[in-house]
């Protein structure tokens, strides 16, 4: 029996190596950008419009606000305001050149009603995956995907972290649980150190 697509929706373990390492090839905003979409399991949406204000770093949280709207599946963030910051996201955030004006967009470059740049460099990155695949795992492929693909990698993670196995057909059941899944600050330490284990890179540092 075919699988349904969302339980294929996920980065296998070499493709997470692939995207980490195709990121840090990109500049250093975008690298920042893509690696906070996979530490955080946020939508890109919710990351582009995030403020400087939005960011207690002495609090370690980013306040979401109501930006982070309930959705029927793979949205677990709808009712929390504000998420927990893995020391790598602290870490990534310190090394954008962030003005002190508070209603600015960290994200900035990104923002705005024309996100071509975004498109670019998502393409940029697919491009990359491959090459990085090519270079490192032999035989193996990067399947095609889409933004989505990078926080529903989290997203399943989390649920086999809470003993949820991803292979439930009743659609619904699934989506409860999931509605359930809202990652602590230990869940994003450890997700933090599950990507570094797969990189092969110092488990307490994101490069």
């Amino acid at each position: 029996m075919k699988q349904p697509h969302y339980l294929r929706d996920e980065f296998e373990p070499h493709e997470i190596v692939c995207y980490w390492i195709a990121a840090e090839r990109l500049s250093t905003k975008w690298e920042v950008f893509f690696k906070l979409l996979l530490l955080s399991g946020l939508r890109t949406d919710t990351l582009i419009n995030s403020t400087q204000a939005d960011v207690d770093e002495g609090g370690l949280t980013l306040n979401l606000g109501r930006r982070e709207r309930p959705k029927p599946l793979f949205e677990p963030y709808g009712e929390k305001r504000e998420l927990a910051l893995s020391t790598g996201m602290v870490e990534l955030l310190g090394r954008l050149d962030r003005k002190e004006a508070p209603h600015l967009h960290i994200f900035s470059f990104v923002s705005g009603q024309d996100q071509s740049h975004l498109y670019r460099q998502t393409r940029m990155i697919r491009m990359l995956m491959r090459a990085v695949c090519a270079e490192r795992f032999r035989g193996r492929t990067v399947q095609r995907w889409g933004l989505s693909k990078i926080r529903r990698t989290l997203r399943f993670w989390l649920m086999r972290r809470r003993g949820l196995e991803p292979n439930d057909f009743n659609v619904k059941a699934l989506a409860a649980a999931l509605g359930e899944t809202w990652p602590t600050a230990q869940d994003l330490e450890a997700w933090q150190h599950e990507i570094l284990k797969h990189v092969g890179g110092p488990c307490d540092q994101v490069r």
